[in-house]
């Protein structure tokens, strides 16, 4: 069995899940999530249980064993188990080589980690749930149009994550939205924010956009919104990047800002897929 923790939103979730997933297909074996960290967070919660995933909840009674404390879990699993943690965040094939009976602890943000497994992700990224008739309304009109991300929330109001990541200024999505209009005839634009508000104060076009984020849809629905979508402009977040990387068809445009932290010295030199624009 493969065992991987899971921490972040749903973005990080994903990565995490699709790294451990690749590997459990590889040999042969179940796949497991350890969801205790997310008793000690307000602000996240296990959210991957919205997609059709292939894997059960970890080892509920050994963690209770360990007094549900995430930390003597952590060790517990040190023990028991072969422990794999991400070291920093360039992709590492050796990752691919763990054995069975593993505990993964990372981010493992690269495609390169679950490549091989494309089409079961695609499957298992699916809802569970058919649209809400809110979503389906939108879903019937993504076809050849093209999603914005706009990530603001902890990215302006948390000092922590406004200091590692930043919210990306007005002229990112401007210079973004000229390329696609060199590029599509009459574009139409569907805008996902965590401040929808603030997104249509800010984002402006000669062409329409509409708002799809609020009240009305939950997160899962907007992911596979926007993967409906025929080209991207995604944000500094794992969110949209899934929201893109979903999309499959072979014509896509993605866009992507080139400096993903406020610090220009770090860098995720995988993260990227090369198909992909960076400004």
């Amino acid at each position: 069995m493969i065992i991987v923790k899971l921490k972040g939103g749903l973005g990080n979730q994903m990565f995490q899940y699709a790294c451990g997933r690749a590997i459990s297909v590889q040999l042969g074996v179940p796949l497991a999530l350890d969801i205790s960290w997310f008793r000690d967070v307000s602000d996240r919660r296990f959210t991957l249980d919205q997609f059709n995933i292939q894997a059960r909840i970890a080892l509920e009674d050994e963690i209770a064993k360990a007094n549900s404390s995430l930390q003597k879990a952590f060790d517990f699993f040190r023990t028991h188990k072969h422990v794999v943690i991400e070291k920093d965040q360039h992709f590492n094939p050796r990752v691919l080589e763990t054995p069975d009976n593993a505990y993964l602890d990372g981010y493992w943000q690269s495609e390169r980690y679950f490549l091989p497994i494309t089409g079961k992700l695609l499957n298992e990224f699916g809802l569970k749930v058919p649209f809400s008739s809110y979503a389906a309304d939108f879903a019937r009109l993504m076809g050849d149009s093209n999603s914005i991300h706009i990530r603001r929330g902890d990215y302006v109001n948390n000092p922590k994550f406004a200091a590692v990541h930043g919210a990306l200024p007005v002229t990112y999505y401007e210079k973004a939205m000229k390329l696609i209009e060199q590029r599509v005839d009459n574009p139409r634009y569907f805008l996902f924010s965590d401040d929808p508000e603030w997104a249509e104060e800010h984002i402006s076009s000669r062409y329409k956009i509409d708002i799809v984020s609020g009240s009305n849809a939950t997160e899962g629905e907007e992911l596979s919104l926007m993967s409906l979508c025929k080209h991207h402009i995604i944000a500094n977040s794992s969110f949209s990047w899934w929201g893109a990387w979903l999309n499959q068809k072979q014509d896509k445009i993605v866009i992507v800002p080139k400096q993903w932290f406020v610090d220009p010295n770090r860098s995720m030199p995988d993260l990227i897929p090369g198909t992909w624009i960076q400004l």
